[in-house]
């Protein structure tokens, strides 16, 4: 489980202020939030008064929100969580993720380190998918509850 939106309104941010001022920047955010009355201020509003107050524990919040779904609903009772290279490997992805969303937040929440991947990778060192071949030799975060 995760969400983008703070990352998305970010990059949106971020290209905003490069527009500089007028009409581009505008036509950036109108294009962005599919609103024909959107403008820069709007969305500096936004950015800096409410989500400023969100973006500090977003990823705290969205991992509680995936633990309670596995363990409330779902009733799972030993979760992984990959780690940033193993990130990088079953995304296959070249940039590199938030260190701390990778370190920090699953000790947080209990996780420990463990070589062991899910069992549902242990026998899949032949598969076709590189993202999944690579994935059973990499570290793992897990959580027993």
């Amino acid at each position: 489980m995760q969400s983008d939106w703070i990352k998305h309104l970010g990059w949106l941010w971020s290209s905003a202020l490069r527009l500089g001022s007028g009409r581009a920047r505008d036509r950036a955010v109108r294009t962005y939030f599919g609103h024909p009355g959107g403008r820069f201020e709007d969305l500096e509003r936004y950015w800096t008064r409410v989500l400023a107050q969100h973006r500090a524990w977003w990823a705290e919040a969205t991992l509680f929100a995936a633990l309670w779904l596995l363990f409330e609903r779902l009733r799972v009772r030993r979760i992984y969580y990959h780690t940033q290279e193993g990130g990088r490997v079953r995304k296959e992805i070249d940039d590199e993720p938030p260190r701390s969303l990778y370190t920090k937040l699953p000790e947080r929440f209990g996780f420990e380190l463990t070589r062991e991947p899910p069992r549902f990778l242990q026998h899949a060192k032949k598969a076709r998918s590189s993202c999944v071949r690579g994935a059973a030799d990499l570290p793992w975060y897990r959580l027993e509850l």
